[in-house]
């Protein structure tokens, strides 16, 4: 990767973590400390567990708003639109969302290389997440 691309890729992975802490501060003072603290969770569970894991986590502590949706537009970058296809034909292609999450996820899991580049990504996109959350809230 060129120095354009990381730089490019690292604005992105600060672009969604800000989206991330900015939707979470939206909330209620009780939901925002919820959520602060499932970036932590969320954040172990993707380290320890891996890409699809994240996602299910996620879903089940009704966190995909937070979590999942403002991954559309840094996932979609990265891979692009040709990246994810099910059987190697155009029509295909699979887009990721929120609601298609766990199926684009197992597809990506059928490329290594993809899915130990998007966690890392991920975690990276997580930490700054945290870093921001922690300064909001002191």
């Amino acid at each position: 990767m060129n120095d354009t691309m990381n730089d490019t890729l690292e604005s992105l992975v600060q672009k969604t973590a800000f989206n991330i802490v900015a939707k979470i501060n939206k909330e209620s003072n009780e939901d925002r400390k919820k959520y602060f603290n499932l970036i932590e969770k969320a954040l172990g569970v993707l380290a320890n567990d891996g890409v699809y894991a994240y996602c299910i986590f996620v879903k089940y502590k009704e966190g995909e708003n937070y979590f999942l949706e403002p991954l559309e537009g840094l996932i979609n970058e990265i891979f692009g639109e040709e990246s994810i296809n099910s059987n190697g034909s155009k029509e295909n292609i699979i887009i990721f969302n929120k609601d298609n999450a766990e199926i684009y996820f197992r597809e990506l899991s059928k490329n290594l290389y993809k899915l130990l580049f998007l966690k890392q990504v991920l975690e990276r996109v997580l930490i700054y997440a945290r870093y921001h959350a922690k300064a909001l809230s002191d």
